[in-house]
């Protein structure tokens, strides 16, 4: 999309150097924040309810990911970003005591499982998993494709599978040190 056309969508607020393919859906957009450099790649959506969908700065979403925030925040950190057919749902039905599900159901007969999902610095999430509600991401934390997310994944862990295991350490320091380079080198007061 051109920059004009970014602007007319209506985010809350906009970086400079944001690419967003023509055929992503948004849907309150007047809640969703977007720094500078970031990429949202064909067929991906991003659902926003009032709490909002924030992202960093040099975020990749990509191609098939769903963003959904419609019942709590969702907060992407710089530098972090989802491959594709990555889901993340801050609302979830609670299957379990008889309860009605799905969206069509008013919410007095429903039982959900609501919370915030949080990507912290650095945090990276593999094709095709999935992200629970009330999930945070640590620093630097990385996680392997196809993964059932339920649980905060801690700083710098690596983790895997379903059921989610650790499967080793990432760098932390390295990315830090990586970063403060890559700003040092970039002129653009956006980033």
């Amino acid at each position: 999309m051109s920059d004009r056309k970014l602007q007319a969508i209506g985010f809350r607020s906009i970086g400079s150097n944001v690419l967003v393919d023509s055929s992503v859906v948004i849907h309150n957009a007047q809640h969703i924040s977007l720094g500078s450099n970031v990429r949202i790649d064909a067929f991906a959506m991003l659902l926003a309810g009032q709490e909002g969908v924030t992202i960093g700065s040099h975020v990749h979403i990509a191609p098939g990911s769903r963003i959904s925030g419609t019942s709590a925040p969702v907060r992407f950190g710089d530098f972090s970003g989802v491959s594709g057919g990555v889901a993340i749902y801050t609302a979830s039905d609670d299957y379990r005591h008889g309860h009605l599900t799905n969206p069509t159901v008013p919410v007095e007969y429903r039982s959900l499982r609501v919370g915030a999902i949080t990507l912290e610095k650095h945090a990276i999430v593999g094709a095709n998993s999935v992200l629970l509600p009330g999930v945070v991401l640590g620093l630097g934390s990385s996680v392997g494709a196809l993964t059932l997310v339920n649980s905060s994944v801690p700083e710098g862990a690596i983790v895997s599978g379903n059921p989610m295991r650790k499967l080793g350490e990432r760098d932390v320091g390295n990315l830090w040190k990586l970063e403060e380079q890559l700003l040092a080198e970039t002129t653009d007061p956006g980033v």
